[in-house]
């Protein structure tokens, strides 16, 4: 067992395991900002949430594809807003978080 943890924590150090966390992060981070203003750039996004474009373009891209967020139509437009799946899935995530009584 102690084989597996070693290769377990190995493998939370690795480069893409490192950037795919910072993404998730920006991910969420990107969710909750366009949930409170709408019609944001990737620029914008990244200079509110503090990372770097990059990291907020991919996080941008992912949620685009699983269309929790949606872009203003136009080839040279960058601007996102979220759509009625990443409201429903942030307020999914908020009743997972809520504290449960006891039955």
């Amino acid at each position: 067992m102690d084989f597996v943890n070693q290769r377990v924590s190995e493998n939370a150090a690795t480069p893409f395991t490192t950037v795919m966390a910072r993404v998730a992060a920006a991910e969420m981070a990107v969710l909750d900002l366009l949930a409170r203003v709408p019609w944001l750039t990737v620029t914008q996004l990244a200079a509110e949430i503090e990372l770097d474009q990059w990291v907020v373009r991919w996080a941008v891209i992912r949620l685009g594809t699983q269309r929790l967020i949606e872009r203003r139509g136009g080839p040279d437009t960058d601007a996102w807003r979220i759509t009625w799946r990443g409201k429903a899935f942030l307020k999914q995530i908020a009743r997972d978080l809520e504290p449960r009584g006891r039955t």
